[in-house]
């Protein structure tokens, strides 16, 4: 959804708040639709014991009882988690760093944000065609762990727009 921050950004500086506040709710309805339209779940291999409908504490327990007995799930759950809180202050931090760097200007925030989400939109292409892997865990994680620091590196340390452009694409 980086695509929509960015025009949610957009919206603001051309039309205002208003405009941004029904984009997001143009979007959650779009969400909202499609999930209780279209998304049809399966049924439970096991029947109703009770036999009426389950409670929300019924159902958060099976769901915690299930990260339990598969507890790898939970471990990559926690760990994209801390990922997205560390890509959260990233993100909240890199206006700031190119706006007050020496060679940094609206410009250059503008280039490298568009070359992340090419880069996002490369290696989202790339992982569709590509065949599927033995361990989806693994991948997952030797990917972050060379995205986040070579990324987080080379912005911090470079000095020029075609760095920055450099590290927003790794």
């Amino acid at each position: 959804m980086v695509w929509a921050t960015r025009f949610s950004s957009r919206l603001l500086t051309t039309l205002g708040i208003d405009a941004v506040i029904l984009f997001d709710l143009c979007t959650f309805a779009a969400a909202f639709c499609a999930l209780a339209f279209f998304i049809r779940l399966p049924g439970s291999e096991e029947p109703e014991s009770s036999g009426g409908q389950e409670n929300m504490l019924q159902t958060i327990g099976k769901g915690l009882a299930y990260l339990k007995e598969n507890r790898g799930i939970l471990d990559l759950i926690l760990f994209l988690a801390a990922i997205n809180l560390v890509a959260s202050v990233y993100n909240a931090a890199l206006p700031a760093m190119l706006l007050s760097r020496n060679g940094g200007s609206e410009t250059a925030l503008a280039l490298v944000n568009t070359c992340t989400g090419l880069a996002n939109v490369a290696g989202s292409v790339l992982v569709t065609l590509s065949p599927v892997p033995k361990s989806r865990v693994k991948v997952i994680c030797r990917s972050l762990l060379f995205a986040m620091s070579t990324e987080n590196l080379i912005l911090a340390l470079g000095r020029t727009i075609p760095v920055w452009c450099i590290g927003a694409v790794l």
